[in-house]
C-alpha cells in the first residue's frame, strides 16, 4: 500500500493449484510475482509443466518482474540439489537460469549442512555457475541487461564456474 501497488495472494500450495486456468489468468498482467521459500523439490514439482508457471513465465518474457527467496531461487535453475539427502539425484527446475545453480541463505549454510554434503555441491558438472546468497542479500536482473546487480547487507560468494570472490552491495557480475 504504500507504494500505491496492489498486492494479490494467490494460494498455489498444490499441483492442482497450480493448474487452475483461474490463478494463471491473474498472473497475466502482474507488475512483480514473487516466488516464496519453502521445499525447492515440492515447488518445482508443483509448479513445473502448469499453467501458472507458463503464465509466470510469460510475464517475465513480456517484461514483467520475478523475484524468488530462498526455495523460490533454487527452483529458477535447471537443477535443484539435494542438501540433505546428497546422493540423491538433483530435482528438475524450472530452468529459467539454466547455468546456475543457488544456495540460499549461504552464510547459515555450514551451520545446518555438513561439510561432506557441501563438497558434494562442489562437484557440479559442466559449465555451471555455483554461487552462494547470504541472508539479507539479493542478485537483480534488470531487463536488457546482461549482467546482474547485488544488493543488501551482505554477499554474494560466486563458488564454482567462475573465479571464487565475493560481492557486496552496488557491485556487478556476468554469468
Amino acid at each position: 500500500d504504500l507504494i500505491g501497488a496492489t498486492q494479490l495472494f494467490l494460494p498455489i500450495y498444490t499441483r492442482e493449484d497450480a493448474n487452475n486456468l483461474e490463478y494463471a489468468a491473474q498472473i497475466k498482467d502482474a507488475g512483480l510475482i514473487y516466488i516464496s521459500g519453502g521445499d525447492p523439490h515440492y515447488l518445482a514439482d508443483c509448479l513445473i509443466n502448469t499453467p501458472v508457471w507458463s503464465a509466470i513465465l510469460a510475464n517475465w518474457q513480456r517484461g514483467g518482474s520475478l523475484a524468488g527467496c530462498s526455495a523460490g531461487a533454487m527452483v529458477l535453475s535447471a537443477q535443484i540439489p539435494h542438501f540433505r539427502l546428497s546422493r540423491n539425484q538433483p530435482t528438475p527446475g524450472l530452468n529459467l537460469i539454466p547455468n546456475i545453480r543457488v544456495i540460499p541463505h549461504f552464510n547459515k549454510f555450514f551451520k545446518w549442512i555438513p561439510e561432506g554434503a557441501a563438497k558434494i555441491l562442489l562437484n557440479l558438472e559442466g559449465d555451471v555457475i555455483l554461487i552462494g546468497i547470504d541472508e539479507l542479500t539479493a542478485v537483480v536482473k534488470r531487463s536488457g541487461q546482461e549482467q546482474w546487480q547485488v544488493y543488501g547487507q551482505a554477499k554474494l560468494h560466486t563458488l564454482k564456474g567462475l573465479p571464487e570472490k565475493q560481492l557486496t552491495h552496488g557491485q556487478v557480475i556476468k554469468f
